[in-house]
């Protein structure tokens, strides 16, 4: 505070990390509000501070470091939820805990020498003069485990929060494990998945994608295993490495294929004025590290991307908490189509 020193003026910024500073005064003293416009972990904070007088004669600037431990984790937007569809494995709905995990006898087969005889259809074989028995089927219930991976790259803050929303809803269930690219080890708890997400921003645009193949391998509990991919909405390089890795996983004969959540903050529609002013605009909307609007041709380009590796793809926008499933094409065109869908993002909180 400098109210005691007349004709001064007092303004400061932050050099690391990025974030805007606006500051508001509270009983004579002047408090700094931060908006962040990317996740991550830092240990320092630096800070410009200009001390200059109201007649812009005189000016003074100069750094401060200040020793502390800062975590921004991606905003939820208005996501209050995410359905995220389980898989089917071998359920629990048995009459007896040591019993096995089987149903009623449903199904039928062939006889087999040792089949007891009162499980024999008869009147199959008076048809068909061939010896069937009832078999008990498979009982099935939701799978406990799914995967999930966020995939870093061009406008990937609307990614890491569906997926932190995902895992603060409860919505992969109760058993789960979380990937990311930048990060060796996985999560399985809300803790650690807050600070993976965090520390996903670490990652290099050339590092999108990069680790998928591996975690799909390792973490996949089974060939029912369900694993989702949380992706940015605007192509880049990890868009092929991506589709590889979910193609190699459709040719292993998984029952159950990767399935994609492409992410954004709205769709801004396809640039119909002049080249000067709409490569203007594309510089501003991409200025922002990890934020920025894609065009629908951009999201429709990821989307067409995806499901040619026959994976089912949901487009999830974080700023107006929709969903759009089914038709993705339509979807796509009703996005862009739609003026709320249209602004850009807002600051991560």
């Amino acid at each position: 505070s400098l109210w005691w020193v007349p004709f001064v003026q007092l303004s400061w910024s932050w050099l690391m990390p990025d974030v805007q500073v606006s500051v508001r005064k509270v009983k004579g003293r002047v408090h700094e509000e931060i908006h962040p416009s990317r996740r991550g972990l830092r240990e320092e904070i630096v800070r410009r501070i200009v001390v200059s007088d109201v007649f812009g004669l005189a000016r003074v600037a100069f750094q401060i470091r200040e020793k502390r431990d800062v975590r921004f984790v991606p905003s939820m937007g208005a996501l209050k939820s995410m359905h995220v569809v389980r898989s089917m494995s071998g359920g629990s709905d048995i009459t007896h805990p040591d019993g096995p995990q089987d149903g009623e006898r449903m199904d039928m087969r062939n006889y087999n020498p040792g089949d007891p005889i009162r499980f024999v259809l008869w009147k199959v074989f008076a048809r068909s003069r061939q010896l069937v028995v009832r078999t008990p089927e498979r009982a099935l219930s939701p799978v406990r485990q799914t995967v999930a991976y966020l995939v870093s790259g061009d406008g990937d803050e609307p990614a890491a929060g569906a997926a932190r929303v995902a895992v603060d809803t409860g919505a992969l269930g109760s058993e789960w494990v979380l990937g990311s690219d930048g990060s060796h080890e996985n999560a399985r708890s809300k803790t650690a998945a807050i600070e993976l997400l965090a520390r996903s921003a670490e990652a290099t645009t050339d590092d999108g994608g990069e680790g998928l193949a591996r975690f799909l391998r390792t973490a996949v509990p089974g060939s029912n295993g369900r694993a989702v991919v949380f992706v940015p909405g605007r192509p880049g390089p990890w868009l092929p490495k991506v589709v590889a890795a979910a193609r190699a996983r459709a040719t292993q004969g998984r029952s159950s294929p990767v399935e994609f959540i492409v992410c954004t903050d709205g769709v801004q529609p396809e640039p119909r004025k002049r080249r000067f002013r709409s490569f203007l605009e594309r510089r501003e909307n991409a200025s922002a590290p990890g934020g920025g609007v894609p065009r629908s041709d951009e999201l429709a380009q990821v989307v067409d991307a995806l499901a040619s590796a026959r994976a089912r793809v949901l487009i999830v926008d974080r700023r107006a908490g929709r969903c759009f499933d089914g038709a993705y094409r339509q979807a796509v065109v009703n996005a862009a189509a739609t003026a709320s869908l249209a602004k850009s993002a807002g600051g991560t909180r």
